[in-house]
């Protein structure tokens, strides 16, 4: 497992321990390409994107934000739609971020295969995912992540779940959702992922 540390916020990159060289680099995605990003995702993106969390949060870090799509409730699969359509129209900036997983059945093929259509939408574009932080389904659907990193260099997973698990007063009662200073901590946590800053 790949640790990036920044600003006292630990960030996980995941990577399958039995490879002996990694499939993401040790930089994080801005240092690949211009620091223009896009977030696609569901009521946790919703919540970052309130108040200009996560806009505020990249723009301290030199980052621009082109749009930020995101519902409540949205299933991946809505969300693959959306990814595609922007690539369709030319509109994915240079790194996209995808908070999708937490609407999902515990599917590891379904998820796998969602997992390949947004990363051909992205045509090589650096992609950070957000694992997914819910009980019922994160452990199939973060392994399916996990696994995706074995076929694309291009895939980062910014580990949620183990953080929220080590620090659960960042949750809502839910256990799922977040409370006000949980969604300041997850949009300090993307934008310093993806700036490396």
């Amino acid at each position: 497992m790949r640790i990036l540390r920044s600003s006292g916020i630990v960030a996980f990159v995941i990577v399958a321990a039995v490879l002996a060289t990694s499939c993401n680099p040790d930089h994080p995605p801005a240092a690949v390409a211009p620091c223009n990003v896009a977030i696609v995702g569901d009521s946790l993106i919703v919540g970052i994107e309130q108040g200009n969390r996560a806009v505020n949060q990249f723009a301290a870090r030199g980052c621009g934000v082109s749009y930020i799509d995101a519902r409540v409730g949205r299933p991946t699969s809505e969300g693959v739609s959306v990814i595609q359509t922007k690539a369709a129209w030319g509109q994915l900036p240079d790194i996209l971020v995808v908070g999708l997983g937490t609407n999902d059945s515990a599917n590891g093929a379904a998820f796998s295969q969602k997992i390949d259509q947004v990363m051909a939408a992205a045509g090589g574009r650096p992609v950070v995912w957000i694992n997914v932080d819910r009980a019922a389904t994160e452990a199939v659907l973060n392994a399916t992540l996990q696994e995706a990193q074995l076929r694309y260099t291009n895939l980062w997973v910014l580990d949620w779940n183990t953080f929220a698990d080590l620090n659960p007063h960042v949750r809502a009662r839910d256990g799922i959702h977040l409370n006000s200073a949980g969604y300041d901590t997850r949009a300090a946590q993307l934008a310093q992922l993806v700036s490396g800053r």
